[in-house]
């Protein structure tokens, strides 16, 4: 069979669902869709093994379907989604945080398999495959203290998205070199976006992500869709928030902190003229995040020195932020919202 090579990843639990009866491109298959998705449909089994013959997907799930370790669903005329249920495939294959515990709606499962397409697409990539690895790597990459990344903003803007959050959404994260011969990495992102839906959930998505993404020094975007109409639209969207966006002077920046903290603090007979303008025009252009949770966390701690890398992040004014666009082959508009037959 004509399959392709395994994963680094894979390797050392090749063996362990292969005592289940499943052969080896079956077992690769098995801890990819589990790392990855958890739903998985006929074609995307065939695609993996480059065939096309339907007994060997036959074969392949009614070993999971016979076994218990999976539930097909269907959906429409002989259109069934696997789900892998069994914990102890992904307690073998060591990725038991993974498991998913709950029914999914359809939107949830469509994205699910749109993920699967990417990464059946990109197989060879450094995926960081559990939360743990992604806190780890996002940790190391930013030189913000805890406090900031993992803290709520006390700022008109809401919530500062965290590490935590950000994880928790499972969509592929992998690492490429930021710079030919550079020893740091990127992280690259994929957002997988349905034909379903306009792109107001991309922009969202921008929108409670952005104050974590600008604390890294460098990242890729990926936007994957199978729309073709909304490539060129969300570039647009993403330069809008990443690209066009007024950085300021660090210089500047930090006079402002010091002004504003000494207005507060009833301080205003040291305030020159100029300084009461930059005050006034300080407040116009930095009392939006990730400035106000900056300038909060500063204020209450009375630090004397002010260190804006450590409260905003080294990227923010230097980032190196990269955007591509993948048109994912299928758009799974089979999927229904109804109750649907299980087996």
């Amino acid at each position: 069979m004509d399959s392709k090579p395994a994963l680094e990843s894979d390797k050392n639990h090749l063996g362990i669902p292969r005592d289940f009866g499943y052969n080896e491109p079956e077992t690769r298959f098995l801890i990819l869709m589990a790392t990855h998705s958890g739903y998985f449909t006929r074609r995307q089994f065939l695609r993996f093994t480059r065939q096309t013959k339907g007994c060997l997907v036959h074969r392949f799930t009614t070993k999971l379907l016979t076994q218990n370790h999976a539930q097909a669903t269907q959906y429409g005329h002989k259109t069934y989604v696997f789900k892998l249920t069994s914990p102890r495939i992904y307690e073998l294959i060591g990725k038991e945080s993974l498991r998913g515990h709950r029914s999914h709606s359809a939107d949830f499962i469509r994205i699910r398999l749109l993920i699967l397409d990417f990464v059946l697409a990109h197989p060879k990539h450094r995926y960081l495959e559990t939360e743990v690895e992604k806190l780890k790597f996002f940790r190391e990459q930013t030189s913000a203290p805890p406090s900031v990344l993992a803290g709520q903003t006390s700022g008109p803007e809401g919530v500062d998205p965290t590490l935590e959050r950000y994880s928790k959404d499972r969509f592929p994260v992998f690492v490429s070199p930021s710079n030919v011969g550079s020893p740091t990495s990127a992280p690259t992102f994929v957002y997988p976006d349905p034909a379903n839906h306009g792109l107001s959930w991309f922009a969202s998505y921008l929108d409670r992500h952005r104050i974590f993404l600008r604390r890294l020094p460098a990242f890729n975007l990926i936007y994957a869709t199978p729309s073709q109409w909304k490539l060129d639209r969300s570039c647009q969207i993403f330069t809008s928030v990443f690209r066009n966006a007024d950085h300021p002077d660090p210089q500047h920046l930090t006079r402002y902190f010091q002004i504003r903290r000494l207005w507060e603090t009833a301080k205003h007979s040291s305030l020159t003229r100029a300084d009461r303008d930059l005050l006034r025009d300080g407040d116009k252009q930095y009392r939006v995040e990730p400035f106000e949770s900056a300038y909060q966390k500063w204020f209450a701690a009375g630090l004397p020195e002010l260190d804006l890398e450590a409260l905003i992040g080294p990227s923010f004014l230097r980032q190196e932020a990269g955007f591509q666009t993948y048109l994912l082959p299928e758009n799974h508009d089979f999927l229904c919202s109804q109750k649907c037959a299980s087996r």
